[in-house]
This record gives C-alpha cells, structure tokens and sequence, in this order.
C-alpha cells in the first residue's frame, strides 16, 4: 500500500483533494457529478436516491454541494470494489497525516486506519453510508480518524499504569510447576506476549481484535473480507499460531530456561494467550 505522499498515489483521490466542485441542485446533477468524478465506479441511478433519501433529515434531503463525495460513499456502503479502493487511497494519501498529530509511530498510524477501515465498512449496515454529505469527505474522514486515534492513544496511556491479569484456567490453578512459573516469571512473559503482538502484521493484529476482543465470529469476519469461513479460519489460526511460536521463543532466548521448564511454560503460554492478547491489543507498547 502506497505511503502518503509517495510515488503510488493514484489519481482516484484526484476528485476528493482537489477542494473544488460545482454548484449542484437536483438529483439528477448531482448523479451526473458523482459519475463525472468517478466514472469508473458503477452505481445504479435507483440506490443512489435512496441513499439520499435515507440521508434526509425531517424531510430536508441533505445538501449537494460534495455530491461527488455523496455518490462516493454510496458506492462504497453497497460493497463497490473500485469505489473502496479510492476511499482507502484517500485514507493512506490524506486521512493518515491528520493521525501523524497524535502519534508519528508508522505502526500506530497503520493500527488506526485499519480501525478505521472496520469502523465505516464492516458494520452493518456500513457506517459509510452516514456521511451526509455536510462537509467535505475528507474533513468528516479526519474528524473520524483523529477521534479513533485520539481513543486508541487514551486506551493506551490508561493501561500503560497496569499489569497484565493473571487469567491462567482452572485447571492450570491446580498445578504447583505452573503456579510457580506464573509468579516468577509474569514480567517476562507479559513483555513477550506483548513484543511478539507487535511483531504481528497489522492484518494479524486486526483479525485476533475483531475475533477476540470485539467477538465476531468466523462467519462475519469472511464476509467482511469477503473470502470463504476456511479461509478466515486459516488466517486466525495461523495468526494465533504464529503469535504462540513467537512468544515462546522469546521466553526461550530471554530466559535460559531447561527443557522441561520451557515445555511446562509453553503450556502456560498457550492456556493465557487469548486473554492476554484481549488485553494487550490496546497496550501502549503495542503498535
């Protein structure tokens, strides 16, 4: 994905930052101006007005003046690919430098348009849909993101003051090696799980959250990434896996531990990791 700025960009934000449109006033000119601008995104005439009808507000319809923007937003409520792939080069060419005032971290910036890109199309229906077209797409697009980055950095600064809780399952409580092993060695793993999440790709990061912090099941998560349920269950159980083998080893190259300490903590390790990941998703430490 192009960086910002970088010699990627494409002329599809061309429409979008340009700052200028023309005076529009019935429906009729503002779907001749959403098809002048982006004549290469498909869009019915039909669901366009009614888009702009559901966008009515005690029966005024909303203003025209971005109907470019307007017509935008609708192609990509109703799953367009052309038109989402022009909505994510404004977010990387344009959204992305309004996030680099809370945190420069290219990490962090990653994490927030990929919330972003959850927030306004994988609900249903698509939050998208609600840009009503009142300001220009780009504005009500920073205001989303700075607001998103904004609470990912609050989120981060209050666990900063935390420790990980000790969430081991029952059955684990029972296990003198391994009760020993979570009290001595609790710093280091929580450092592990948490440096080893940050090792993740942000496609990694993104899916272990929607699945396990935000409880979307498998089913959900394909369609909205529009692949098969054995393909999203590959993708988890891959992140999950990879997210396991890079704890371990790094609680094997930190520690010095034997053989038998390290089997004994690899189990810890992957009875804990779920909950931990929950928690640390957020942790400033985290990109």
């Amino acid at each position: 994905m192009s960086r910002p700025g970088g010699a990627g960009e494409s002329a599809l934000a061309g429409p979008l930052v340009s700052g200028h449109s023309a005076p529009v006033e019935s429906f009729e000119a503002a779907l001749a101006a959403g098809r002048a601008a982006w004549p290469k995104i498909p869009l019915e005439a039909g669901v366009f007005a009614g888009h702009l009808k559901a966008l009515e507000r005690d029966g005024v319809p909303p203003p025209l003046e971005h109907a470019a923007e307007l017509y935008l937003a609708c192609a990509c409520a109703q799953g367009v690919p052309q038109a989402l792939k022009a909505l994510d080069e404004l977010l990387v060419h344009e959204t992305a430098n309004v996030v680099r005032r809370v945190d420069r971290s290219p990490a962090f910036i990653e994490d927030v348009l990929q919330a972003v890109r959850e927030k306004l199309l994988v609900s249903r229906p698509p939050k998208i849909g609600e840009y009503g077209g009142r300001a220009s797409l780009r504005s009500w697009l920073a205001t989303t993101a700075v607001r998103t980055a904004l609470n990912m950095r609050r989120r981060k600064d209050d666990v900063a003051m935390t420790h990980l809780p000790s969430s081991i399952g029952e059955k684990l409580a029972h296990e003198p090696e391994l009760e020993l092993l979570r009290e001595r060695y609790r710093e280091p793993f929580e450092e592990a799980v948490r440096v080893s999440l940050a090792s993740l790709t942000t496609k990694e990061r993104a899916l272990l959250r929607m699945h396990l912090g935000e409880r979307m099941s498998v089913d959900r998560l394909a369609a909205a990434y529009g692949v098969g349920r054995s393909t999203t269950q590959r993708w988890l159980a891959a992140a999950r896996e990879r997210l396991l083998e890079l704890t371990r080893e790094r609680l094997r190259e930190q520690l010095g531990l034997t053989s038998s300490e390290l089997e004994s903590l690899a189990a810890l390790v992957r009875s804990d990791l779920d909950v931990s990941v929950v928690r640390l998703l957020h942790d400033p430490l985290v990109p």
